[in-house]
């Protein structure tokens, strides 16, 4: 019996030897990229990304059934705001928009996603195809469980960008009559 119970406190020590290496080693910083090319021109993709009401089609942060987004403007940009209901309130702001660059920044804060900077790039391919770059970039939080989750955090955090990537190609392939095509007067001051 006493070999079973060795055998045991052996297995525990290396296992928990393991995590603590891991958690020691961890890099909590993160950058996930994803890219998508898009049958639409650059200036209708932008007007996507630059018109904040628009991310609520296409964005993996505003989740369908959040019951009180709401639209705001402070000095530094378009500000949506929610309750997420995996977690509590959640904001989604646009730092910087570039129509000539194509580029539009944001900043994330939210109960789900760790704090997150962001980059959306669209370049024209042609006169009908562009491609969009999203870059999201942050630290993640010093708990265990983000420790854990450390090495693979930007590859699943890429693994959601290109999906919402996916949804935007097509929301640019069959637009709707019913969504905002211009930045509202209250847009951050292009850079």
């Amino acid at each position: 019996m006493k070999i079973i119970w060795l055998i045991i406190a052996t297995f525990v020590i290396l296992i928990v030897g393991m995590l603590s290496f891991k958690m020691l080693r961890s890099n909590l910083d993160y950058k996930a990229v994803a890219q998508a090319e898009i049958a639409a021109p650059a200036d209708e993709i932008y007007r996507q990304l630059a018109v904040l009401e628009n991310w609520s089609h296409w964005s993996p942060f505003i989740p369908a059934n959040a019951p009180d987004v709401t639209l705001a403007a402070d000095e530094q940009g378009p500000l949506l705001s929610w309750t997420d209901p995996r977690g509590g309130p959640a904001t989604l702001q646009l730092t910087a928009t570039d129509s000539v660059a194509g580029q539009v920044d944001f900043r994330l804060q939210s109960p789900v996603f760790p704090p997150m900077l962001g980059t959306l790039q669209v370049s024209p391919i042609g006169e009908s195809r562009s491609t969009v770059i999203w870059t999201a970039s942050g630290s993640l939080p010093n708990t265990l469980f983000y420790r854990l989750l450390s090495e693979t955090y930007s590859e699943s955090l890429g693994g959601q960008l290109q999906q919402s990537l996916e949804r935007l190609r097509t929301h640019c392939e069959t637009p709707t009559e019913s969504e905002p095509s211009t930045p509202p007067a209250n847009s951050p001051p292009a850079n």
